[in-house]
């Protein structure tokens, strides 16, 4: 599981996450469906979940929002349809 999504969907469904003290701590700010579902999910990936806040310092719930774009150690992301368009055309053409 990418771990970038998985905090996007779990802000989505209103979780906030951070690193206080070193341990991973949450706050839900909105009602969720499915709550325990999620809290296995934070469980289940909770050593890459904090590895990820911290690559990104992530220490108070106000420093998560939904307008940042978070690094990842990931090398390559997935295209978008316009930017696969592009090198899809950029290599049926042979350069442009």
């Amino acid at each position: 599981m990418n771990i970038c999504d998985l905090i996007y969907k779990l802000y989505a469904t209103g979780f906030v996450l951070w690193i206080e003290n070193g341990k991973l701590k949450y706050r839900l700010y909105k009602e969720c469906d499915g709550r325990d579902k999620y809290i296995k999910q934070i469980i289940e990936y909770k050593n890459s979940i904090i590895k990820f806040l911290s690559f990104n310092k992530i220490y108070t719930p106000n420093s998560l929002n939904d307008i940042n774009i978070y690094k990842s150690e990931s090398d390559y992301g997935e295209l978008s349809f316009g930017q696969s368009r592009l090198w899809f055309i950029e290599r049926y053409e042979e350069g442009s």
